[in-house]
């Protein structure tokens, strides 16, 4: 949680939220992302910049390239995410909770943190204050464990 936190600072929006990927069965980080929103691409939130490295990592077709203060990883085995841990400093919103869905994540840990935007709680996918709870929908094709942190 402390290094997704770390990689947050990085961010050059004004949303300082990271991102790391951890495959706990190697005990290795095998991305980390963090959010490089702007005017000229306003989908480059810190989820979606973590999952597009890890799957140009896995050989994937390219999506962005704006974050180049982070490394890459080399090539873990499976599908996308396939029991990856996902370390993120905010409650991902609606989109970037899809986005987890669909790359099989295992877990999910973020920290509970109001201040970045007052509704911010009450718009991502997946807390328990969330509308939405994403990973509580069985009618999708998959479901992940969250676990909210309060730091």
């Amino acid at each position: 949680m402390k290094k997704s936190h770390e990689i947050g600072q990085w961010s050059r929006s004004d949303k300082k939220i990271g991102v790391v990927i951890y495959d706990s069965a190697k005990g290795t980080i095998v991305s980390e992302g963090y959010d490089c929103r702007s005017s000229q691409n306003i989908l480059h939130h810190a989820v979606i910049v973590a999952l597009n490295r890890l799957s140009r990592s896995q050989g994937g077709t390219e999506l962005m390239d704006s974050c180049e203060l982070l490394k890459t990883y080399p090539n873990p085995n499976g599908y996308l995410c396939t029991g990856f841990d996902v370390y993120v400093s905010a409650p991902p919103c609606l989109m970037c909770s899809m986005a987890l869905v669909h790359s099989r994540i295992s877990r999910l840990f973020y920290k509970i943190n109001d201040s970045i935007d007052g509704n911010h709680a009450l718009d991502d996918g997946v807390s328990s204050k969330s509308v939405f709870k994403l990973f509580a929908i069985k009618s999708l094709n998959h479901s992940f464990h969250v676990f909210e942190i309060n730091l």
